[in-house]
């Protein structure tokens, strides 16, 4: 295996900026700074904020758009909420403490995705 310079980034704590620049042409690499993400979540020296955390969330999000539920049961869809968009937020949870209102938008996502049917069928008149 080798090491993809072009993809890589060097990533400092407490060294000043002369010191990082020369580090990051000594191996070829870019500066990165943080929050960076790895394995789909975001990682910082510091207390991460709400809205680097709710990243999380918004990949539930995107993941919804993508799925179609008119034709699903709601046994279905509790299958497909416990096996796919359960697992975001237990991941994100195995590693940092979810504000508050991380956790709501993670709920409110699953919550729309499992009642889409009732919410299309009360707009319809006969």
């Amino acid at each position: 295996m080798k090491i993809n310079y072009y993809k890589s980034k060097v990533l400092t704590i407490g060294i000043g900026e002369e010191e990082i620049q020369t580090i990051a042409n000594a191996f070829n690499c870019k500066v990165g700074k943080f929050p960076m993400i790895y394995l789909g979540l975001p990682i910082s020296h510091k207390r991460l904020t709400k809205e680097e955390l709710s990243e999380s969330a918004g990949k539930i999000e995107r993941r919804l758009d993508t799925w179609k539920c008119n034709q699903l049961s709601y046994g279905d869809r509790s299958i497909l909420i416990n096996s796919c968009l359960t697992s975001i937020p237990m991941y994100t949870m195995g590693f940092y403490w979810l504000h508050e209102g991380t956790q709501k938008m993670f709920d409110s996502a699953r919550g729309r995705f499992f009642g889409k049917e009732l919410v299309i069928r009360r707009n319809i008149t006969w």
